[in-house]
């Protein structure tokens, strides 16, 4: 598992396609958006648990909110809020080796 740490307002990418920033940290919840292509399936890990699937949010930021231990899951890769102190998330991803995860500076 890659683990990352991410304020608010910072990015990580995912694949070529999945943008995800943190929107906001409050207690012990934090605010995540994603940005990706309609074709790919973002979904809360316990829905994708019960195998179900979802495409396509349109064209503008789905935000979506998690605590400790929750994630999600969106293609071949997973999420996981790892930690949530202070104005920081710590956010552990599970992907392919060919699945290139990265922050994105500026």
């Amino acid at each position: 598992m890659l683990v990352l740490s991410r304020k608010r307002g910072e990015w990580v990418q995912v694949g070529n396609d999945v943008f995800i920033t943190v929107v906001e940290i409050a207690g012990n919840r934090a605010r995540f958006g994603f940005l990706a292509p309609g074709y790919i399936s973002i979904l809360r890990d316990e829905i994708a648990a019960m195998g179900e699937t979802r495409t396509g949010f349109g064209n503008g930021m789905l935000v979506l909110s998690r605590k400790k231990d929750e994630g999600f899951v969106f293609g071949s890769t997973t999420m996981k809020v790892v930690e949530i102190k202070g104005k920081s998330v710590r956010l552990g991803f599970e992907a392919p080796p060919d699945v290139p995860i990265r922050r994105v500076i500026g």
